[in-house]
This record gives structure tokens, sequence and C-alpha cells, in this order.
């Protein structure tokens, strides 16, 4: 039988703890039958008796899944297939029944309490051994598959305790370092908020994405504090976009600052000029952490840039807005030819070379210098579109206007 299958009849079946009705003397057959020694537990009781033949029943198949999953690896090899799948299918099953034995069976403090077993054998006991084992397999997976593993699941419990435990006493020192940096209160708690969750053990959904992150996390602001014992802000919020901690908090902070910036400045130009240097900032900021603090949320650098583009969107429409409105027709001269006869003696002025340089100069000049009998302000785009296309009236309208000015010409030269 599939030595998983015990799992299922633990949870399911015949063998679930509270259900389980064997008598003493079966308890004892099982043990002489398996060839266990029986001196040391003959003067247990039945719930005693109990606990010791789940506890050897598990040792046997912790130790026929191990054996059973290092075969598969080579049958797996050999076939090309993909080992992947059997080992994040391994990963899901276990992390369920220790979901169910956390919600069900054991309190917080049972959980915490996971290695400690009590006198009584009680059926909490065997609740606790039961996961036990179902977190030494989820172990074995991570360090005999690691590349296989499904980086988004849960760590297992034990690996969980040993990060705590290597990371504990660096995690309060950090704390206690930036409490006394002269920083925001929203920011030191921000940034204290996971070293706290270190300290107490209280990472719920602990993934391996998360220990990667963590540990990223710690080992980059250690460094930091290190070097520079006071950073600056820029710095810190610098390394906070770097370590993508993309909390929606840090983003609305570190916006808020931006804005409060802006707001300082006079002129929608030096509003713009703000949001670019800052822009500048960001994009020569890189992203050094592999994982992202909040993995469903997009980059803290990404969701920067682009509320600041949006943010510079708008000023580029408030000042167009803003030159339309001053604006004075009368400070504008009339020429009395349409928009596309000025067009076309543009182009004149281009093909035969007599005018150089970028045409959008030319057309701004114009916009702002002159007026038409029907135009009262000619737009750039317009001048442009006539210029690449012209009409024969345009044509017909500018060659009777240079006669005009050559007969003019010629009774001036007859004149001197």
């Amino acid at each position: 039988m599939e030595p998983m299958n015990v799992f299922y009849r633990i949870f399911h079946e015949d063998l679930h703890p509270l259900a389980n009705q064997k008598t003493k003397t079966e308890y004892l057959d099982y043990f002489k039958s398996n060839n266990t020694s029986t001196l040391i537990i003959e003067g247990y009781n039945r719930q005693q008796l109990k606990y010791c033949y789940y506890e050897q029943l598990l040792l046997n198949v912790l130790k026929q899944i191990k054996r059973g999953l290092h075969q598969k690896m080579f049958l797996f090899s050999e076939g090309n297939n993909n080992i992947g799948k059997v080992i994040q299918t391994y990963q899901i099953f276990l992390l369920n029944y220790t979901k169910i034995i956390e919600e069900n069976y054991l309190s917080q403090q049972d959980t915490s309490l996971i290695f400690q077993i009590s006198e009584q054998k009680s059926n909490t006991d065997i609740f606790k051994i039961i996961y036990k084992t179902l977190d030494n397999i989820l172990v074995y997976l991570e360090q005999t598959f690691v590349k296989h593993i499904d980086p988004t699941l849960t760590i297992p419990y034990q690996q969980r305790l040993w990060f705590v435990s290597k990371h504990r006493n660096i995690a309060k020192d950090l704390q206690q370092k930036f409490e006394a940096l002269n920083l925001s209160e929203i920011v030191k708690k921000s940034i204290c908020k996971p070293l706290q969750q270190i300290e107490k053990n209280e990472l719920s959904g602990f993934t391996y994405e998360s220990r990667a992150y963590y540990a990223t996390f710690i080992k980059v602001f250690d460094h930091l504090l290190k070097s520079e014992p006071s950073p600056c802000e820029e710095k810190v919020y610098a390394v906070l976009i770097s370590l993508n901690y993309n909390t929606f908090k840090i983003f609305f902070f570190i916006t808020a600052i931006i804005k409060g910036k802006v707001k300082s400045s006079h002129s929608v130009k030096e509003k713009l000029q703000v949001y670019h240097e800052y822009i500048k900032k960001i994009k020569t900021t890189t992203v050094t952490a592999l994982y992202r603090r909040n993995p469903r949320l997009p980059s803290l650098k990404e969701q920067l840039l682009l509320w600041i583009n949006e943010e510079i969107n708008f000023y580029n429409k408030k000042l167009e807005f803003e030159e339309l409105k001053s604006f004075k027709p009368s400070n504008k001269k009339l020429i009395k030819i349409s928009v596309p006869e000025v067009s076309l003696l543009t182009k004149l002025l281009y093909d035969t070379k007599l005018v150089e340089g970028p045409k959008t100069e030319l057309f701004t000049f114009l916009s702002s210098t002159f007026s038409t009998p029907k135009a009262k302000i000619i737009s750039t785009e317009s001048l442009s579109n006539n210029y690449y296309s012209i009409s024969e009236s345009s044509k017909r309208s500018v060659k009777k206007m240079l006669k005009t000015m050559l007969l003019q010409l010629d009774r001036m030269e007859g004149e001197l």
C-alpha cells in the first residue's frame, strides 16, 4: 500500500485517533507482531499504548515515504518525466493536513509546544506527532528536491523555527537601531513590523519566497546601518525601493513626500522639474531583491514611476491650459492669407534653402506671432498637416500672390 495512504486513513477512516477503538491487548499484540520490545510499555495504560502505536506507525511510514521518493527521483530521471509536479503535489497534500491539525486539533499554544509530549500521551500528543511527521516529510522534500518545490507554498514548521532562531537577535538589534534614527514613525513601524514578526515568531503564511525575502531584508539593512549608522531619509527610501518593499503605507508615504516638495514649488515648470528629478532617482535605483514584500502587489518602483508619470501628464496639460489662457489675440499680427497658404510659403522657404533648422520651431514661431482672418489661433498641428498636404487651390493662390509681389518688385526697381 502507498505509505501516504496512511494519512488518508488517519484523517478520514479507521486510523483517526479520536475514533480508534483498539483495546489494550490489541495494541500489545501489534507491538509483539512487529518484534517490538514490550518490557518498557507493559506498564502503560491504554491511552499511552495508543500513543506508542501511532509513534511506531508513523516512524515506519516516514521511512517508507523517504525511501519511496528517493526511488521515484531516479525513475523519473530515467523516464524524463517531470518530478517537480510530483513534489509539488506532495507539498500541497502535506500542508493541507498540517492545516487541518492546526485548525481543528491543536491550540496555538499546543502548536508552539509541538515538540513537548505529556506523560499522559493524550490524543493531543498523538496529533502533535502526526503533525511532526508531516512536517518532517516537508523538510525532506526541501532538502532533497529543493529545485522542484513550489516557492509560493508555506515552509515546514521546523524550518520556520530555525529561521527565527537564526535571525531573532539581529532582528531585535535592528529594531533598536531604527528606533534611534530620525525617521518618520510611519517608516519606522513599517520597517520594524517584519523584524518584530521574526523576533516573536509570528510569521503566518511564511513561504519559501517570504524566507528568502526576509533574509535579504535583514542582510541589506544590517549592512546599511553598519556602514552608515545614521542614514538620511532619502537613503532609506532608496533601500526600500531596491528591496521592493511594496506596502501601501510606504507607497503613500513616499508619494506624500514628493507632493510636499512639489507643493513648495511656485510655477508649474518648477513642479515638473521636481517630478523629473524624482523619476531620475527612482529609475537609477536598482532593484536587488529577488522577491517582493507583498507578492500579490506590483513592485514599489513600478508603482512610483507610474504615479509620477501620471502627475507629469496632469501638469503638462495644466501648463498648456495656462499658456492658452494667457494668450492675447491682440498681440498677434494679422496676415491676410489662409493657414494652408502660410504652410505653403513655409515649405518654399525650406525647399529653396532660405530657412534651415527644425520645422517645429518655425511652426511654433508662426503660431505664436500671426493670426489669419479665419483663424485667430493658428495651431502648430494645422501648419504641419498643410505643410505635407498641399492643395491645388493653395498653389494657385500663392502663385498669384508671388506674381503680385514680383510686379511690385519691378516697380520698386523702376523707381530706384
